[in-house]
Order: C-alpha cells, then sequence, then structure tokens
C-alpha cells in the first residue's frame, strides 16, 4: 500500500523463482478465462467488447511470456501490440476516441486515476533501479558472484594484515578496542575481576560513541548489578559519524537508562556561553531544521535557556553567485574582521571590553578554499593561524615531495614508488597500478621495468636517480618539476605556490646538501612540523584562528565567522560498493549490455540510509558551528544565481540556513530580518560583474581572439588525439637529447629569490596566456594578484594577438592537446604535446604557433621541431611552426 487510493497493491520480486512463480499463475488465469471470451465474442453479447478483450488479454498473455523467458525489450514491446487496439479505444469509433482523457467522461473515477498515476510515478522513481533485475536472473547471480570476490579479497587483506602485526608483535588502535571486547566476552574470570575492581563508571562524550566502545560499558555495568553508569553527552553534538560514532546508541542507551528501575535522565537546557542574541537565533532556525524528518538518526531539538543577557549579535553575508564565491567572501570577512576590531565589545568577566584578533576564529566545513581566505587575511594584514594543521609540511605537494625523496634513496621502497606513480608527477589510475604490480619482478621498481606499457616512466625515473648523485637537491627537484610538467597538473595556485616554496626551502643548504640529507630533513617537519602554517611575525594570543568545524568542536571564541557554509567537501556521489555496519556490503553490478554499473536492490538501500545519515548529521554539524561563539556570530555562504537572475539552490549548510531562516532575495536587499526577538543583520556581496554572479555548468564564456576574414578562433579541435596510454610530456631537454641538439648553459630554472613582490617568469606567462584565450585581462591580473600589471598584460597580449592574424587564412585551434611518436636514431618515443593554436588552411597544411614572453632557448626551438614531426603523421598536409612573442620585429619566426 503506497498510500494512493487507486492502487492498493504492489508487488516487487526480488527472487527468480518467486517471478516465474507469479507470471506462471498470471498465465495460468489467463489461459482459463480465454475460451470464455472467444465463446463470448461470437454470440455477439452487447457492450461486452469482447473481442477487444481476447485482444488484450492475448497480449498481456504474450507480455508475460515474453518476460518469463528472457526476451530483449524490443521482443516484450512486440508483444505488447497486441493488447494496442483495445488500449487506444473501446470501441473503435471516432467519437469514443476523442472521449478518451475527457474528464466528464470518466466522471468520479478521474480524480483515482489520476492519483494512481502519481503513485505509480514516485514508486517508480524511487524504485525503479531495481527494474533491471525483474525477470533478468543473470544480473543477480552477477552481483553475488562479485560480492563474494570482494569478500575474498577483503578477508584475504584482512588474514595478510593480521599475520604482519602478529610478525611485529603490535597492534593497531581498533585492536585495542575489538580485542577489548573479545576478552571480556570470552573470559569470564576477567570479566568478574574488572567487576569488582570499578563501581562507578563515568562516560564523557557519550554521543561520539561507536558500538564498540559501548559493548565495553555495557558488559561492565551488567545492567546495574556490577556498579553505576553515569553518561554526559549531547546528541545534537554527534559530528563524528566518519569515526563510526553512532547517534542511535545515544538514543537507545538515554531510552534504556530511564526505563531502569533506578535510571534517571537530567536535561541540562541552560546555556551559559553564548550571548541572548545568539541563543535565541539559534531557537530560532534549529526546530524547523532537526527532528522535522523522522528517521534512524534524526535528533530532535530542544530549545536553550540564555543565561547571559542581551550584547551580542548575529550577522549573515549572502555571497550573491557561485563564481570566485571564496575570494569575494574572503575579503568580505577581512572587512568585518577590521570593522570588530574598531567596534564590536566582548564580554569579560570585568565586564565589556574591546575586540582582539586572538577573541576571532574563522571555521570553515571543508579545507576547500583555504588559501583564498588566507590570501585575503594577508592581504588586509590581519595576523593569523592555522590551528593544528601542521601549515605548510602537512600539505600534500610537500608529502608527495617526500615520497619522492625517498623512492631516489632507495628504490626498493615500494609504497614510495607507488606514491610517486600515482601521485601528481604522473597520474597513473589504480589500474595502471595493478597492470605493474602483475608484471615480472620481485619489487614494484623491477615490474615497472618490464612492463613495455610504462617503460618511458621507468627510463625517466632511471634519469632521476642518476641526477640525485651528480647534483645539488634543489636542482634535482627542479628538473623532476620540469620534466613531469607537475606544476600544470597539481590543480590551483596555492599548490602552484607550495612547489615552489619547496624548491626555495631545498636551496638552503641548512636542509641538506643531498636527497639522503634532504629527505630526512623533510621527514622529521612531516613527522613533526612547526605550530603554525606560515612564518609568525605576532604575538601568539594576536591572531586569528582559521580551522575547520571538527576541529573547534568542543572550543568557543568570542566571536566567530562561519564561512564557505555552501562546500560539502569531495566525495565520491555513486561509489561502486558502501560498506555499512547496517547494510554489510553493497555492490553495484556491470550490465554487459549496456557498459553501465547498475544499483542492486541491496545497494540501493544502502544509499538511501548513508544519504540520510550524512543529511541529518550535517544539521548536527551547522548547530556545533553556531554554538561556538560567545558574543558574535557570522555566517556567511554563496547563493547561486541563474541567468534569467533569480536565486539558484543554495548547497551544504547554507541551504541549511537559508530554509531555516525562510531566507530571500527580498530579506537580503532589506538587510534585516526578524528571528524570535532579535533582529539577524545582512550583508549581501555581489559580485564585480555579471559573470562573477551567473552559476554556469557549461565552460566559462570567453571572448576569443578577434577574428578577421582570413583567420578563425576554434576551441575544440577534433582532428588529433590528445589520450594516449604511456605517454609522457617531454621537456625541452629531453626533446633536446633525442634529437641531439645542443642546449643553452643557462636551461636550468632557479626558484624565484625570496621577497619579490613582482611576478615569476611562469607567472606572466601565464597571465598573457589566459588573456590570449580570451579571458578579461582586468581578472587574470586580480586572480593572480597583480592589479597594477592589467596595462602591460594588455599592451603584450594585444601585440600578440595582432601577429596571429597577420599569419594567415585558416582556422586556428587554442589549446590543443595531442599525443604522436617522435622518431628519432631509429628509436620511436612515445610522447604527448601541448600547443598554444594550431592552425590549419584549407588545403589541410598546418602552423603550430607557440606563444614566448620569455627567453627563447635553444631547448624551445627543439622542442618545436619535435611537434612537427609528431604532427605530421596526423596532420593531412604539411606542418611548420611559428613563435609569437611580444614587441617582435619580424613578428613571425619559423
Amino acid at each position: 500500500d503506497i498510500g494512493s487510493p487507486g492502487l492498493k497493491e504492489a508487488s516487487v520480486l526480488f527472487h527468480r523463482k518467486a517471478a516465474e512463480e507469479m507470471m506462471s499463475s498470471a498465465l495460468e488465469g489467463l489461459d482459463g478465462i480465454m475460451p470464455h471470451l472467444e465463446r463470448l465474442s461470437v454470440m455477439g453479447l452487447p457492450h461486452a467488447e469482447s473481442d477487444s478483450g481476447v485482444k488484450l488479454l492475448r497480449g498481456l498473455s504474450g507480455v508475460l511470456s515474453a518476460v518469463r523467458e528472457g526476451r530483449t525489450r524490443r521482443e516484450i514491446l512486440e508483444a505488447l501490440h497486441g493488447a494496442r487496439s483495445f488500449l487506444l479505444t473501446r470501441s473503435g469509433s471516432p467519437r469514443s476516441v476523442n472521449s478518451l482523457g475527457n474528464s466528464r467522461v470518466w466522471g468520479a473515477d478521474h480524480r483515482e486515476m489520476k492519483d494512481s498515476v502519481k503513485a505509480v510515478s514516485i514508486f517508480v522513481s524511487e524504485h525503479g533501479s531495481i527494474l533491471p533485475f525483474i525477470g533478468n536472473p543473470s544480473l543477480l547471480e552477477r552481483a553475488e558472484r562479485r560480492l563474494l570476490d570482494v569478500i575474498t579479497v577483503l578477508e584475504a587483506l584482512h588474514s595478510r594484515y593480521a599475520r604482519e602485526k602478529n610478525r611485529l608483535n603490535s597492534m593497531d588502535f581498533d585492536d585495542q578496542i575489538s580485542l577489548a571486547v573479545r576478552m571480556l566476552e570470552e573470559d569470564g574470570g576477567i570479566l568478574r575481576k574488572m567487576r569488582r575492581r570499578y563501581t562507578h563508571i563515568l562516560l564523557d562524550e557519550f554521543q561520539d560513541t561507536d558500538p564498540r566502545q559501548w559493548r565495553i560499558a555495557e558488559l561492565l555495568w551488567n545492567g546495574g548489578e556490577s556498579c553505576r553508569l553515569f553518561m554526559v553527552g549531547d546528541p545534537k553534538q554527534s559530528i563524528y559519524g566518519f569515526r563510526s560514532a553512532d547517534v542511535r546508541l545515544f538514543l537507545e542507551a538515554s531510552s534504556m537508562l530511564e526505563g531502569h528501575e533506578e535510571g534517571k535522565v537530567v536535561v541540562l537546557d541552560r546555556n551559559f556561553r553564548s550571548a541572548f542574541e545568539i541563543m535565541e537565533f539559534v531557537n530560532g532556525i534549529f526546530p524547523g531544521l532537526m527532528g522535522t524528518d523522522r528517521n534512524r538518526w534524526s535528533v530532535p531539538f530542544d530549545p536553550l535557556d540564555a543565561h547571559r543577557g542581551p550584547g551580542g549579535s548575529v550577522t549573515v553575508v549572502s555571497v550573491i553567485g557561485s563564481r570566485r564565491s571564496e575570494e569575494r567572501e574572503g575579503r568580505k570577512a577581512a572587512d568585518l574582521i577590521m570593522r570588530a576590531m574598531r567596534e564590536w565589545k566582548v564580554m569579560d568577566e570585568d565586564g565589556p571590553r574591546d575586540a582582539r584578533f586572538s577573541d576571532i576564529a574563522i571555521l570553515v566545513p571543508t579545507r576547500t578554499g583555504f588559501d583564498r581566505y588566507e590570501d585575503a587575511l594577508r592581504n588586509a594584514s590581519i595576523p593569523y593561524r592555522v590551528y593544528n594543521s601542521g601549515g605548510f609540511f602537512r600539505r600534500q605537494e610537500v608529502k608527495d615531495v617526500l615520497e619522492l625523496l625517498n623512492f631516489l634513496v632507495d628504490q626498493n621502497d615500494d609504497i614510495a614508488l607507488a606514491s610517486v606513480l600515482k601521485g601528481p608527477f604522473f597520474s597513473l589510475s589504480d589500474e595502471d597500478l595493478m597492470s605493474v604490480s602483475l608484471s615480472d619482478g620481485s619489487t614494484l621498481w623491477e615490474k615497472l621495468g618490464r612492463n613495455e606499457a610504462f617503460r618511458g616512466i621507468h627510463d625517466l625515473l632511471e634519469r632521476f636517480i642518476d641526477i640525485s648523485f651528480r647534483s645539488e637537491p634543489a636542482m634535482v627537484l627542479a628538473e623532476i618539476f620540469s620534466a613531469t610538467g607537475v606544476h600544470a597538473t597539481a590543480g590551483g595556485r596555492r599548490q602552484y605556490r607550495n612547489l615552489d616554496r619547496i624548491l626555495e626551502w631545498t636551496a638552503d643548504p641548512r636542509n641538506g646538501t643531498s636527497v639522503a640529507e634532504l629527505r630526512d630533513s623533510l621527514a622529521r617537519l612531516v613527522e613533526d612540523p612547526p605550530k603554525e602554517g606560515e612564518p609568525q611575525f605576532f604575538v601568539e594570543d594576536e591572531v586569528v584562528t582559521l580551522l575547520t568545524i571538527h576541529a573547534a568542536k568542543g572550543l568557543e571564541w568570542p566571536i566567530v565567522f562561519i564561512l564557505g557554509l555552501e562546500h560539502e567537501g569531495r566525495k565520491n556521489e555513486s561509489p561502486t560498493c558502501i560498506i555499512s555496519q547496517d547494510d554489510g556490503i553493497a555492490m553495484k553490478v556491470l550490465d554487459t549490455g549496456s557498459g553501465d554499473y547498475l544499483r542492486t536492490p541491496a545497494y540501493e538501500k544502502a544509499a538511501r540510509d548513508a544519504e540520510l545519515k550524512e543529511a541529518e548529521e550535517k544539521k548536527r554539524v551547522f548547530y556545533v558551528a553556531c554554538t561556538r561563539a560567545r558574543d558574535h556570530l557570522v555566517l556567511s555562504g554563496a547563493i547561486p544565481v541563474r541567468r534569467n537572475g533569480m536565486e539558484g539552490e543554495p548547497k551544504g549548510m547554507m541551504k541549511l540556513l537559508v530554509d531555516g531562516m525562510d531566507l530571500s532575495f527580498h530579506d537580503m536587499e532589506e538587510g534585516q530580518k526578524e528571528i524570535g526577538r532579535m533582529v539577524v543583520d545582512i550583508v549581501r556581496v555581489s559580485g564585480d560583474s555579471v559573470e562573477e554572479l551567473v552559476e554556469e555548468e557549461e565552460e566559462e564564456d570567453r571572448e576569443p581572439l578577434s577574428t578577421t576574414p582570413e583567420l578563425s578562433i576554434q576551441t575544440d579541435c577534433g582532428v588529433i588525439p590528445a589520450k594516449g596510454r604511456g605517454f609522457l610530456s617531454p621537456t625541452g631537454e629531453e626533446v633536446s637529447e633525442i634529437l641531439g641538439v645542443a642546449i643553452d648553459d643557462d636551461r636550468t630554472r632557479t626558484p624565484r629569490a625570496a621577497g619579490n613582490d613582482g611576478p615569476a617568469p611562469f607567472e606572466l606567462g601565464e597571465m598573457v596566456h589566459r588573456v590570449l584565450e580570451g579571458i578579461p585581462v582586468e581578472r587574470v591580473v586580480r586572480e593572480y594578484g597583480y592589479p597594477d600589471l592589467a596595462g602591460p598584460i594588455s599592451m603584450m597580449s594585444s601585440d600578440m594577438a595582432e601577429q596571429v592574424k597577420a599569419l594567415g587564412p585558416g582556422v586556428g585551434f587554442r589549446e590543443v592537446e595531442f599525443v604522436g611518436y617522435l622518431e628519432s636514431g631509429g628509436e620511436k618515443h612515445p610522447l604527448k604535446g601541448r600547443v598554444d593554436l594550431l592552425v590549419i588552411d584549407d588545403e589541410g597544411n598546418a602552423l603550430i604557433v607557440d606563444y614566448k614572453t620569455g627567453k627563447r632557448r635553444k631547448e624551445h626551438e627543439a622542442q618545436l621541431e619535435a611537434y612537427v614531426r609528431m604532427i605530421e603523421p596526423l596532420a593531412g598536409g604539411s606542418v611548420r611552426s611559428t613563435v609569437v612573442s611580444p614587441g617582435d620585429d619580424n613578428n613571425v619566426h619559423e
């Protein structure tokens, strides 16, 4: 019964035998009534419509037979054709056909029918994923085999891990819990001794307890016969689901204690931390968020009384538009911090006082956008620290470099090599690593050398090993960064800067004069990093603290900013496997016919449970964040905007804020909204342009190089392949070595000197490239942090654009990636390349255009020659190359 008067029953079949039995019963029933309908048709009884009825039932019989026999969808549709005439008309008369769908003809049945259709539609949308499994037993059998395979792998992994721990005579943290439970359950003598020893048990922060931890307390408590049990916790603050904490334990334990003859539940409903305004805000929005969706993980909200009086504030910052929201949000947060330092008061034991930087904490849901907020604080000269993060030496780029150094020092370190291969230097997939691991050899390094598909990577790593013995560490890393193109693949400006900071750090001889010494120094800093993420020039107590919401639990500050509320963190929206306490292991299964992975019924249930659990925990995380503030609370997040100017659907906790406040664009224009007995100030942050407001799912609009009748610029070049396994991006030096071309003596790139405020050469080149791609120069220089360079960058770009126009007739394709083979000395080298502009004329002849803003070197010429050789077999005509530089007298060099 799915709640509709028109659809009383629905049968969902999960078992092949049950499906076959039901279809057999239906067919037998049809066979039984068919002769009677045919006899009625012969007799010509009025109003029986027996002829159509016979056709309908014959059609249904064919459909059921087709489904039972596992025929294709096409055959089933053909079987339905037998019922077509009945479905289209009752008697065949035009009048009857025209009356179909007319509500007056249907009368009282019309509403019931519409409700039934709606109910069926909802049912199919919610449960449609299991339909492919009905009547297709092979899918379920394949899912069962795949599940057994995964269990076999997990058991083997667990067994191997256990043997290794036994060999080392060690245990991990999970063992300490699991073995303690096992000991108490299996050894009655120890359990009795422990019960005699402990007469009182206090469980603090009980909302963060997982089932195994609770089992230990439950065994010792023994239903109250052995000792007293005292638990303290707040289910609204249960936010560690990723550590297996289960809020349901708190609810179940509370009910159990309340039902115990000596049990008692004491509700602490008074808040001593936060000002009246903050508690009024919390009490105003959370009743509509918590406990409204009744499910196993929902927690009801009980309002709290504020012990403190008025004197605080709540401010909401709505960043309109999702484009560059962190930058605009960070600037506004910095403005509000400086305003707080001038105007806001905080409450101490001695009364109100002026705010200090140390009174302020910035909380974020995830580390997404951290660098943007740091940039904003730095630009505003606001001292800050990243709380308990280890700062720079905890960042992923540093760990990637450490694994690279580990491998250079010890080629038998399989974990280090796997990290290097899978990391940003080579970006191999899990499938690639599996392919390597299945090759012959005792170590991963030997296996890599014997795998022909990745021989190029092996040869490149051998070269890195060789130069690590002959060059200074900074030069070794500079060469590796250049050869692998890691700057282009690390992702984001912060990662780019971090790699340059690593080069600067390695250039200091105090950190090591060899790769091995450098590895040891870096390993110590990664293991025990400095407390602050940035160099500190301020007294520790006079800095703003930047941290995640999870790290802030249990802490408090007079002033709390919660930024980036729209961020939800990186997650796999649809993993192929789900493992949970309630549902065990649930798998997707490959449909060999369509090539798609289908969600099995078990997977569907597990996925929905996980979604519900995560949604409820998100509400509790939001509650924890709001209740960290004592005097002033600032909440900030982005609200997307559609092309028509209407607000889009907020994401993450920003949606909770908008829903809880019933916040509208009108409220944002007004600048205030009443919540209970207080008024929330609303600050609207608009973009500098329409492009910053509109949320685009497609590639951002760009103004291309202005086209001429002779040359048109496009972005999609489908004539050259861009992907290939085992193809490496060559540096100019590598290409020169392959071609036997001499290179400049000053070719090695050195890190930019500390303290230089101007752009590094690569930054200058990147800015010009982006302007030539059509991105407005004002946006480019603003994003790179050099707004004063808009004029020079614009002049350089315009000069180069005019040179491009003079290249002649043809079609130009920007940023073309390709793969090919470079032949030299009888060998074929699989390489990949990328050209700034590829111009193809009407006869199929190609011209490779390379933008250069810096000094031209011989290795650049060798690289262009290699590109010409690689593209020639792929193009339909001749291939030439040219260099375009700003201020060139000759314009084009070939």
